[in-house]
């Protein structure tokens, strides 16, 4: 048993929810979560990932009910709103009264208590959740809280729909009006809408089933017989299931042994596309945490997977993923220096970091970063991989296929810059490109471009 000190939910949330939205990561998340007692640790999860999502909602609601400017309220008393408002307006299951309670507590100015403890029951005085639309002259006061649902003040919290439609939209679904502008000139607006609105779904563990049909099914069917609901997604052929919601995919016997793996359908279709053989040398690059290399190690069973970490966290969970599903044939390269002198390889996975743009309900945090400085300095690394990654691929016979992937839904990250990238490449191609927007609490958006690269053209 651990000895490190056991923290509440709510008081936890709030420590980790003080520090910059970029400081809020997936690791650094974990590890708060260990110091949370066992009982509260969904709480906790909950709360930090809702109210990130949410936190330009939430301030909109906070701005509009506070007397002082929301810039100027202390950090620790403005997260504790943040949380107290997620609850009431957000979460079913927690009464009100104890939402404000157990809030407050967090709080330990009586001053600014009793400032909280102001905004707060106003807030419940003026404020309902209804399943009624709201009408077109009432739309600032109605902030959306699920499909067909809203939460009504008697105070404007939005900006006006006709005058800032695009900031309007925006603040209603919690991003910043540059993120949402980003996204409709990518997607579109009706794509752009569907995505913000997907982007504040609880999301749902996908898991890929490995192994031939056959093994699949008994998987599966042992699953079910131990009262573990699974949803097909993508078919039979893919192997992917959708888990039910408040079960730990770590806790099944199949996972622990290598049999299951965490991966969504898009993600499972990126290996095929690369579809390696056997005998061949593939190199993975950025594998951590080795989802991909594990697919491509079951598809060539007697190729020779070299999967690389560029740090030690990275090789770290590349050797964890490893050993539970027990591939002889990767070998993981854990360097600062990239292992293309380990080649020729046939195929290369190149899956580059990335806004994160597809599965921004997975990464609660990516919303609030995603603006074209970050987008500018993401497709810098992204082209310079790409164009050392074709550049170094050995002169061969034979053609050399590579697979450059993300998890973006924008062009300017996928097929308008590998296309850029091409153009300084006679020797390469474009083959096939795959791409999906997000979908329901399973599917998650992403792109894959398949490369064939050939011998150098000789100049004429």
């Amino acid at each position: 048993m651990s000895d490190r000190p056991q923290r509440h939910a709510r008081d936890a949330a709030a420590k980790f929810l003080a520090r910059p939205v970029d400081k809020r990561l997936g690791d650094s998340r974990r590890n708060f979560a260990s110091m949370v007692e066992a009982r509260e640790r969904p709480l906790f999860h909950e709360l930090v990932a809702g109210t990130t999502r949410r936190e330009i909602c939430l301030d909109a609601v906070l701005s509009a009910y506070s007397n002082a400017p929301i810039g100027r309220i202390e950090r620790r008393l403005k997260t504790v709103l943040r949380l107290a408002l997620y609850q009431l307006i957000f979460l079913d299951g927690i009464p009100d009264h104890a939402a404000v309670s157990e809030s407050l507590k967090l709080i330990p100015s009586k001053r600014a208590r009793g400032f909280a403890n102001g905004i707060l029951r106003q807030v419940l005085r003026e404020g309902r959740k209804t399943d009624v639309a709201p009408a077109a002259e009432a739309r600032r006061c109605a902030l959306p809280i699920g499909e067909s649902a809203w939460f009504v003040t008697q105070r404007p919290i939005l900006p006006d729909p006709e005058e800032e439609p695009l900031a309007h939209v925006a603040a209603a679904h919690g991003f910043p009006v540059e993120a949402a502008a980003l996204l409709v000139a990518g997607i579109g607006d009706e794509a752009a809408l569907a995505v913000m609105s997907h982007a504040n779904m609880r999301p749902q563990t996908a898991l890929r089933v490995c192994g031939d049909l056959s093994q699949r099914q008994s998987c599966v069917d042992s699953l079910r017989q131990q009262g573990v609901t699974l949803e097909s997604l993508g078919g039979p052929e893919s192997g992917v299931f959708g888990l039910e919601t408040g079960i730990d995919p770590a806790t099944l016997t199949p996972f622990q042994s290598g049999e299951l793996t965490v991966q969504g359908p898009f993600a499972a279709r990126v290996a095929p596309l690369l579809g390696p053989q056997a005998g061949e040398r593939v190199l993975d690059l950025c594998a951590a945490p080795g989802g991909k290399a594990i697919h491509l190690a079951e598809l060539a069973p007697d190729a020779e997977i070299v999967a690389y970490a560029q740090d030690v966290q990275g090789g770290q969970r590349l050797n964890s993923t490893l050993a539970r599903c027990q591939r002889a044939n990767i070998k993981v390269v854990q360097s600062r220096k990239t292992p293309y002198h380990q080649g020729p390889f046939d195929r290369i996975l190149l899956d580059v970091p990335c806004s994160n743009s597809g599965v921004l309900s997975r990464r609660p945090e990516a919303r609030h970063r995603l603006d074209r400085r970050s987008l500018a300095s993401l497709a810098q690394i992204q082209r310079s991989l790409l164009k050392k990654t074709l550049s170094k691929c050995s002169p061969k016979t034979d053609l050399t296929r590579v697979v450059y992937s993300t998890c973006s839904i924008l062009p300017g990250e996928n097929g308008d810059l590998v296309r850029l990238v091409l153009k300084d490449f006679a020797n390469a191609k474009l083959v096939q490109e795959i791409q999906a927007l997000p979908q329901g609490p399973w599917l998650d958006g992403g792109y894959a471009a398949l490369i064939e690269l050939g011998p150098p053209v000789s100049p004429t």
